[in-house]
């Protein structure tokens, strides 16, 4: 009888926990409310030519009307000039790739990158797919599990806690991992992610990456070498799983999140020889 009563108590709690996520429909027609919701439905439609949907939150759909006018732009990111050979650089002024920014007591000094096996002090000092660790380059994503690392990028995990590699953290279950509350998003390591609803016409839920999973590891692997165009681009598109992959292309037009995605890839065209400023993956993160 125990039995019975403690599976109907877990079976009543998972269907309580479940994530409901609305249906959403996009129309082609003109109306003055760019987003409406009926109960479970979420209609969106673009607003007339003189006006414009006021950017919302793909995670948090809520109702909006059309604004007259000009929608402003507030994001404005800038590119950066390459340090050449020799020049001096420093955060905000980067080197040409291949090279790294040596501190010195009153600059840093533009030098070549150290080659696989050799010493080094600072974690961007080696070469691609490599990483200075213990004062020597050593390549990325090497050191196992309970053994200590200098920086995420050493361990084989991608994690590291009080300087020492973690177990990896992997999702159960090809990607996209469908989902219905976060018990549906575990790991290698028993550590659950956030189900998130992805809006479309199937009112669909998955489960956002967890920190071992290979789009995490490649934004990170991207951003240590110093190519943080690229890296910052594969952040964005990690951190803000499984939305910009598979949410409807109707509500990307006026989302947030596809704004900012769009203005990336956008500078990364624009600035071809140049980088994008570090400030960016700390506005990314905010």
């Amino acid at each position: 009888m125990f039995v019975v009563i403690f599976t109907f108590i877990l079976l009543f709690l998972t269907f309580v926990s479940a994530l409901f996520c609305p249906t959403v429909i996009c129309r082609e027609h003109m109306m003055d409310q760019c987003i409406q919701i009926v109960e479970d439905l979420v209609i969106y439609t673009p607003c007339p030519d003189s006006s414009y949907c006021p950017d919302f939150n793909l995670y948090n759909l809520t109702s909006q009307q059309c604004v007259e006018g000009v929608e402003d732009n507030p994001i404005d990111l800038k590119c950066l000039e390459y340090k050449e050979k020799n020049d001096e650089c420093d955060l905000s002024s980067p080197c040409i790739p291949n090279f790294y920014c040596a501190l010195t007591e009153n600059a840093g000094i533009c030098k070549p990158k150290k080659k696989l096996g050799e010493s080094c002090t600072q974690f961007n000092e080696c070469a691609s797919g490599s990483v200075c660790d213990s004062k020597k380059c050593i390549p990325n994503f090497s050191i196992e599990a309970g053994k200590p690392a200098d920086s995420k990028v050493a361990c084989k995990s991608g994690i590291i806690r009080s300087g020492i590699c973690k177990k990896p953290s992997i999702s159960i279950g090809e990607l996209p991992v469908e989902c219905k509350s976060n018990n549906d998003c575990n790991s290698t390591d028993g550590t659950l992610s956030e189900c998130v609803c992805v809006p479309g016409l199937k009112g669909q839920a998955y489960c956002r990456l967890h920190n071992s999973d290979k789009p995490m590891l490649q934004a990170v692997e991207l951003i240590y070498s110093g190519d943080i165009m690229d890296g910052t681009i594969s952040l964005y598109e990690a951190l803000n799983y499984p939305l910009l992959q598979y949410a409807d292309e109707c509500l990307k037009n006026d989302a947030k999140e596809m704004k900012m995605y769009q203005k990336l890839k956008e500078l990364k065209s624009t600035c071809e020889g140049r980088l994008l400023g570090l400030s960016i993956i700390l506005l990314i993160l905010s």
